[in-house]
């Protein structure tokens, strides 16, 4: 099959799930989207949730990408703050609909997202307080248990209901959670 038709239809897929939510976009939609027939959409994805698992690959990788490339030296507590930022980057351009209705219609699909979430990000925020801490730039603590504090924290926060609910935006949860984290690791309070 040809990857870049491939390609186009994830995108365009992950386009119109952002807009109006993964349960209110038919097949018959993206085909039109795209101005190609249901049939030879068809024949590169056999449904909505085998599209929609593609969206959340590329989705998990843009996530995931930044936490492969911290930059823990020489300011660890800088370098966790930037790559989180880099994350809530990605995340925040996602309609909280959409996450949502993955949520609900594609459990198991979510339960990738979170378990992505939670492993990868708590052992690199694990591995920069270890760091900050050698250098002397954190508070001795347990980092793993301050890790898993605040993975646990996120991703009760970081929820589609929680923002629907309270009025917030990711940013704002994003922004906050993490300000408090990482003042609270620095040994002056204000890294």
């Amino acid at each position: 099959m040809n990857e870049v038709i491939n390609q186009r239809i994830v995108e365009t897929a992950e386009q119109l799930f952002h807009v109006r939510g993964y349960k209110s976009v038919t097949m018959n939609d993206l085909s039109n989207a795209l101005g190609m027939s249901k049939r030879t959409l068809y024949q590169y994805f056999r449904s909505k949730e085998e599209v929609a698992t593609c969206v959340v690959d590329n989705l998990l990788q843009r996530i995931t990408h930044p936490m492969d490339e911290i930059q823990l030296k020489p300011d660890p507590i800088k370098g966790l703050r930037e790559t989180v930022n880099r994350v809530k980057d990605e995340y925040v351009q996602l309609n909280p609909v959409f996450l949502e209705d993955l949520q609900k219609s594609l459990p198991e699909l979510w339960k990738r997202v979170e378990n992505v979430r939670g492993e990868k990000f708590q052992k690199m925020v694990e591995a920069a307080l270890q760091e900050a801490q050698n250098q002397g730039h954190a508070l001795n603590f347990n980092p793993h248990v301050a890790a898993a504090v605040l993975v646990a924290s996120a991703q009760a926060v970081i929820q589609p209901e929680f923002f629907i609910r309270n009025g917030f935006t990711a940013n704002e949860v994003v922004d906050t959670l993490i300000g408090i984290f990482t003042t609270a690791f620095s040994v002056n309070g204000s890294d």
